[in-house]
């Protein structure tokens, strides 16, 4: 039979941001892509960049920072923080 496809991409959200290259006066549209894994983060770059998705070269952001640095960023967590959770759920590896 056949296998199923992997799933790489966990979600996509259209959110509102101002580039930070070059001199941009308002905001813009972007998509932020949610990966499954971190290391489909550089692998899907490097397909932006290249123009392989539908012939187009898109500029990613944030592709360069490394994961854990990300999820602090992403949730405002500073080193040496205290993080408090109400639930926490744990997968298998």
């Amino acid at each position: 039979g056949r296998r199923k496809p992997k799933q790489h991409v966990l979600k996509a959200q259209v959110v509102r941001g101002t580039p930070f290259y070059g001199c941009h006066l308002s905001q813009q549209l972007f998509v932020k892509i949610y990966f499954i894994e971190p290391p489909d983060v550089s692998k899907a770059a490097g397909l932006l960049l290249g123009g392989a998705i539908m012939g187009t070269v898109f500029q990613p952001y944030h592709a360069h920072i490394p994961y854990i640095l990300q999820v602090m960023a992403d949730n405002n967590l500073v080193g040496m923080g205290m993080v408090e959770f109400k639930s926490v759920t744990f997968r298998r590896p």
